[in-house]
Order: structure tokens, then sequence, then C-alpha cells
């Protein structure tokens, strides 16, 4: 059972044991009961903050064993609250009827039901009365007598009330309440055990599924007296001839019924069919392919749900994510400078440019065809639509590049580098004149030579092989040469140059730096020969 402990205005404490639909009120009065208080002279303070005292456990936030302080009003706040000391009640008989009136807040509940006890009828036998307040239930007339407006919480105001007369003992069930049936699982069937001397034999098998053949073929013959072809063949009237698998009596034991003598429909390919042979046909420069995207899309139609249950890998990576986000969200990111992110930024780009030549870049038209092409990082998007142009059914007419979702336009004068579409990426077409119906944007000679979504996927493949990198730094050996990368090198201030020049030639080449790098054969005054 939950409890507060109350701090009295003379340094004692008191321990007031609490239920979740107790009013405020009633745990400053009971505390003031025990030690003497007059608890219309007195409030109570949680952090220094005045609680409401018609609210209840419930809906104070007050968490269980928490320490309240009682404080005493001043003389200015007693005259306040003397003014506001009535309560509107509205009291809701059996019939549904309500009733309405003004009480003072230290009326009690039972002269607030003798008001109207000549409207509330007449209780059964073994009833009492019974008046509900929220969550609370004040049962028989000796609690309504000692039960008043103030001690559930309501000095000013309106509230809502109920009447009803019941049995205590039918007040323990509550109405309307559905009891949820879990069903038991039930025990795995048993199984017998057979002990293998007591298995059938093979042979006694093989002629029981013969005699059922036999007996099928002696039925349908019987079905069909009149017509002696019929009962030779088995076969239905008005029905054309079919092949009927044999059952003579030289037929192997273990041979497998087929499907037409069971009537059963041919088995349904195998899921894990082999993937159709890519289909490359180049349109144009840069490597550009043009194929449909309607393909990738229909093989996600029909998938199982096993599709969507999460591997062992991919659930480590998702709790591996989960654990990076918590972890800056309870400790935040990186104080970093503008500086410092433009370096961060330009080390992200220098890392791409040394791990990939060329990226793959994926146009997809309003039609769900798409053109395939290979560009270098420092493409414009105006280089993109240049090299796109002899592939449009209307070259003259604008158009744009964008990505999805949110839309975002491409501006003309950035490179893909900068925009973040590089070493691949998937953006969209769209004209900036609008035509009503379906519009076709390609050229009938680009369509005309359309690979498939396999062959897309090797030629990007191989793209991305071929413009990967040998290391990881700059200046490396790739497939067409030694990329040169350009390295502004800042020369760091020594504090003693003249001793780390010394140093570094070894001390005895016969060349020595001065303080700064000054001219070679003068040494500076505080060196030292011996030392």
């Amino acid at each position: 059972m939950s409890s507060v402990t109350v701090l009295c205005p003379n340094a004692h404490r008191v321990k007031v044991s609490t239920s979740p639909n107790m009013s405020l009120q009633a745990v400053l009065e009971t505390a003031c009961t025990k030690k003497g208080f007059d608890s219309a002279v007195h409030v109570l303070e949680h952090h220094n903050k005045r609680i409401d005292l018609s609210s209840t456990v419930r809906f104070s936030g007050i968490p269980n064993n928490a320490s309240l302080e009682m404080v005493k009003l001043t003389e200015e706040q007693m005259a306040l609250m003397n003014t506001k000391q009535e309560v509107s009640v509205c009291l809701q008989t059996p019939s549904g009827e309500r009733l309405v009136e003004t009480f003072p807040s230290t009326a009690s509940l039972g002269l607030v039901v003798g008001r109207w006890s000549d409207k509330l009828g007449e209780p059964g036998i073994g009833e009492k009365p019974v008046v509900v307040y929220m969550r609370r239930e004040v049962v028989g007339q000796e609690e309504l007598n000692t039960t008043s407006l103030k001690t559930l919480g309501l000095t000013q105001g309106k509230g809502l009330f109920r009447f009803f007369y019941k049995k205590p003992e039918v007040l323990k069930s509550q109405a309307n309440v559905y009891d949820m049936k879990i069903d038991k699982p039930s025990p795995p069937p048993e199984v017998r055990h057979i002990p293998m001397r007591l298995e059938p034999e093979p042979h006694k098998v093989a002629e029981d599924d013969t005699a059922s053949v036999q007996r099928e073929d002696n039925a349908t013959t019987i079905s069909h007296p009149d017509d002696p072809s019929l009962a030779k063949t088995g076969q239905e009237p008005n029905q054309p001839d079919q092949p009927v698998a044999s059952t003579s009596q030289g037929r192997e034991p273990s041979a497998p019924v087929s499907c037409v003598e069971t009537g059963a429909a041919p088995p349904l390919p195998d899921s894990t069919q082999p993937t159709p042979d890519p289909v490359i046909n180049h349109v144009g420069p840069h490597g550009a392919i043009v194929f449909s995207a309607l393909e990738e899309s229909a093989q996600y139609q029909d998938l199982d749900d096993e599709f969507f249950d999460l591997s062992l890998d991919e659930v480590k990576i998702l709790y591996k994510d989960l654990r990076q986000e918590v972890k800056k969200m309870g400790e935040g990111e990186l104080l970093l400078t503008k500086e410092m992110r433009e370096a961060q930024k330009e080390g992200e780009k220098l890392s791409l440019l040394s791990r990939y030549k060329t990226g793959v870049l994926r146009i997809q038209f309003p039609d769900r065809h798409v053109v395939q092409g290979q560009f270098p990082p420092n493409a414009t998007i105006a280089d993109v639509i240049a090299w796109l142009s002899p592939l449009l059914s209307s070259p003259s007419t604008p158009c744009e590049l964008y990505t999805a979702p949110p839309r975002t336009t491409l501006p003309e004068t950035s490179t893909l580098l900068d925009l973040c579409l590089f070493p691949a990426a998937l953006v969209h077409f769209s004209s900036r004149v609008t035509k009503a119906g379906p519009v076709q944007h390609l050229s009938d000679e680009a369509l005309a030579s359309l690979s498939n979504s396999c062959g897309a996927n090797t030629v990007a493949s191989q793209a991305r092989r071929q413009g990967a990198r040998g290391g990881a730094g700059g200046g490396q050996v790739g497939l067409q040469g030694e990329l040169p990368v350009k390295r502004d090198l800042q020369t760091i201030p020594e504090s003693r140059p003249g001793k780390r020049s010394m140093e570094t030639t070894g001390g005895g080449s016969g060349q020595s730096s001065g303080v700064g790098g000054g001219m070679p054969g003068k040494v500076p005054k505080w060196f030292k020969t011996g030392k």
C-alpha cells in the first residue's frame, strides 16, 4: 500500500497511508487529526509548490513515499479562501434525473442525500445507499455522514455525484468487463511407437496399392455396363479420349501414382528459378543504357512473410545503430566550429575521391523507364542534362532533375559530388511543360534498344569495380594511371629550429641551419660544441 510523509510545522513527521482514489484534502485532514492541527488553515506543498487539494493521489503526480510539507496560511489567504466555500452539487438519481443545488464545502454527503430523500426511492432488502464521486464509492449511511465535500477535495466549483441502492457484496464485481479467455495449448498428439519387427512389409503395401487400383477400375466398369468401350477405357460419356495410365500387375510397387490417376494439379514451378541472361544495349556515351523499372517491381509483387523476417546479422546491425543513436541523444554531438565542419566534409569528399574514379547515375522517367550512365565526380547537372538530351523525344523542351522524398530540384551548376550523388544515386526526370495525357519522354530509337534490369545491374557492378581505386590515400595507381591529388602542406613553426635541423641532418653533415632556417655556415650563439 502506498503512503506519503507529511512534515508538520512543529517538525514532526506523520506517515499517512493513501489509496489511488484518495483526495489530498483527506491526506491533510488525516495528518492534522493525528497531530492536533486545524486543516482549515493549513495547506500541503511539494518541492515548495502548493498542491491542489481537490485532486486525487492518482492524478496529482506525487510519487510513492513522497515527502509533503504542511504550511500554515496567512490571514489574507484565509480570508480569500473563506469567500469561496460553496460547492454546486449535481446528484444523479437511479431514475436518471439530475438534481442541482448549492451546499457549503463542510456539508456531509448524508446531508446532501437527505435533501432529496423523497426523490431517491426506498432501498430493497439488504441494500445500502451508495454515492459515487469520480472513482470513489461511499457506502452506507454512517460513511455518508462522516464524509464531507471538503474531504472529497471539493472546496469550490461543481461536482457530479451518482446515487443508487445496492448490496455491498455486489459492489465488488465490476460490470461490463470482459474476461479474456486464453486457450490452453493442447498437448501434442501421441505418436505410437512401432518396433521394427512390427512394421508393415513392403510387398504387402504394394499388394494393397494394386488391389485399390483394381477396385477403382472395377467400379468404373460396373458404373457403365451398357457401353463396352467406356467399360474398357474407364472414361465418362461425351468426353474425348484421354491417355490412361496402365494398372497391370507388371507395375512396379514403388512407382508413384501419376497425375492422371489421382487427378492432381501439375506441380508449381520452383521459386528459385535462374535469373534471366543480362541484355545490354548501349545507346550513347558514358555507358548509357535504357531499361524498364517495371521488371524489378514485378519481382516483389508476391512476397512471403519470411522475406520480412530479420536475420541475426540484420538484428545486430539495427541494435548497433540504436545504441549509437541512444548514445548520441544522451551525450550529444561534438561541438564543432564552422571550419571544423567544413574540414570534415572535405575529408569525406577526399575519401570518396580516393576510392572511386567514376560513379553510376540513374535517371528515372515518369513512365518507369530508367537511363543509366557513368560520370566523374566533377560532372555538373547541366552536363548530365546535355548528355540526356539526344535520348529525349523533344530535346528542346525545358526539363529538370530532382530527388525525392522530399522533392528537391537539383541546381544545374552543382556537381554530383557536392550534391551527394556520388558514387551512386537515383534521380528523377521532370518536364517543365505540362501536357495532358501520357507523355513519351524518350525517343523511339532509345526505346528500341532496351536492356533489361539484370544487364543494367551487371553494367553498374562492373563500373563500380573498374572505378574503384587501389588504396585509400592520395596518389594511388588505378586502372588508368596515377591520380594526382593536390595537397597544400603548411610548415609548422618550430620552437628551436636550430636544434631540430641539426638532429635531422645528422649533426655532422657539414651544413648547419641557423635560427629559422638561416644561411648555412652560421652557428647560433647558444650552441656550444662538445655537448
